[in-house]
């Protein structure tokens, strides 16, 4: 009889503890907080470890927020498309970002000025990245056979370097830390690292 009760509790209890974890709206296992951006699809996220601040790409729009308390700063609204990749500088004073409306912009990280916009890439922009100094930056599309090397100088002036492979669309983009930049490319059954 006990052990009828106890069976018969069992799918009670499963039920109740999926209600409370499931629909509720508990944090994942291992997660520490939920942003709600309340616009989508995210399509990336950023850290500075410098100030400590996060941006997220989601729609056209990129939302900065306090690491610490999770409160939005700011937000940048000048892409007219999808923002698909951002990245911080080293210092987390800029931020670089791109989309599918093909540019590269450079964006002041403290005020959210627009210090430059490129349109140079012929494809959505889908990955960016930061030289370990801040001085250079990479941008890459995901629809044809460009990379592009920057060199961000003060007042705005860019100038810029291609590298480019005919059979290969680019996905991601990474420095080591020694500063030597490495663009990691997928034709379309393989993955092979570039030193750019």
């Amino acid at each position: 009889m006990k052990m009828t009760k106890l069976v018969s509790f069992i799918p009670i209890l499963t039920v109740a503890v999926f209600l409370a974890n499931g629909w509720a709206g508990d944090l994942p296992v291992g997660a520490i907080a939920r942003i709600d951006v309340g616009e989508g699809p995210i399509n990336a996220i950023a850290y500075s470890r410098s100030t400590n601040r996060i941006a997220v790409a989601a729609a056209n729009s990129i939302y900065i927020y306090d690491a610490r308390t999770y409160e939005k700063q700011m937000v940048f609204t000048e892409h007219t498309d999808s923002v698909l990749a951002v990245a911080f500088s080293p210092n987390g004073k800029r931020l670089v970002s791109g989309g599918s409306d093909k540019m590269v912009r450079l964006w002041h990280a403290d005020t959210g000025k627009l210090r430059n916009t490129r349109e140079e890439h012929t494809a959505p922009v889908n990955t960016v990245a930061f030289s370990v100094d801040g001085k250079r930056f990479w941008s890459a599309s995901s629809e044809n056979d460009t990379i592009r090397s920057w060199y961000a100088r003060d007042g705005g002036r860019w100038s810029s370097r291609v590298s480019s492979d005919t059979n290969v669309a680019f996905i991601a983009i990474a420095c080591s830390y020694k500063g030597a930049p490495m663009a990691r490319a997928r034709a379309l059954d393989s993955m092979s690292d570039w030193n750019i």
